[in-house]
C-alpha cells in the first residue's frame, strides 16, 4: 500500500477557472507538492518511480485567451523585464564536458565532476572554488550521501555547510556564486 500525495488537491472549478486566482492555485498546488516531496513525504514505492509529476489544468483555451488578454493589460501598469527572443537564448549553455566519478569512499570534487556516491560517502567540494564552478552529486544506492561545502556555505547562511541526498537516484547540481559567496543547488 502506498501513501497518497496529500497535496494533490481537487480545487473548486470556480477557483481554477478564475483568471486571477487560477494560476495562483495551480502554483500553490505545485509548490506544496514539491515541498512535500523535498521533505521526505514521497518515500513510498510509488514515489520511488518518479518524484516529479505533472497535473492537468482544467482551463480551456478560451479561458486561457482571456487570462492572456488580462495580463497584457497589466503589463502597462507593472514593469516586467523584457523576455529573450527565443528559449535557446535564455538557456545557460556550458560546452565543457563532465568527468564521471563513481565512489564508495569519501571524495573531494572539483569543477565539472559528476560524482555518484555509494555506501554513505561524503562528497566534499573544492575548498577554493572559482566563479561558476559546477559539481553534480548523485545518490547511487539509497544510503545517505552528503555534499559538504568544505568550509564554504550552501546558499545564503553559514549554518548550511552540507546537504544530504537520501533517495537512490537523486541528483543535485551545485553551482558556485562568487558574489554570495556560496554553493547554490539548482
Amino acid at each position: 500500500m502506498s501513501i497518497a500525495d496529500p497535496f494533490v488537491i481537487r480545487w473548486p472549478d470556480a477557483w481554477l477557472t478564475d483568471p486571477e486566482i487560477g494560476p495562483v492555485v495551480q502554483y500553490l498546488n505545485r509548490f506544496l507538492h514539491d515541498l512535500w516531496v523535498r521533505t521526505g513525504g514521497g518515500t513510498d514505492a510509488l514515489a520511488a518511480i518518479t518524484n516529479s509529476e505533472t497535473y492537468e489544468t482544467s482551463m480551456s483555451s478560451g479561458q486561457f485567451a482571456a487570462l492572456h488578454e488580462d495580463s497584457e493589460q497589466l503589463e502597462s501598469e507593472i514593469y516586467a523585464p523584457p523576455q529573450p527572443a527565443s528559449h535557446e537564448e535564455a538557456e545557460y549553455t556550458d560546452n565543457r564536458r563532465y568527468r564521471s566519478v563513481k565512489t564508495s569512499v569519501n571524495y573531494t570534487a572539483v569543477d565539472h565532476d559528476f560524482v555518484e556516491g555509494n555506501n554513505g560517502v561524503t562528497i566534499k567540494a573544492d575548498p577554493y572554488p572559482s566563479a561558476d564552478d559546477v559539481i553534480i552529486v548523485a545518490n547511487g544506492d539509497g544510503s545517505t550521501i552528503r555534499f559538504d561545502a568544505n568550509g564554504n556555505n550552501i546558499m545564503y547562511t553559514a549554518l548550511d555547510t552540507c546537504m544530504d541526498l537520501q533517495r537512490k537516484g537523486t541528483t543535485i547540481t551545485f553551482q558556485w556564486f562568487d558574489d554570495g559567496p556560496y554553493w547554490r543547488p539548482r
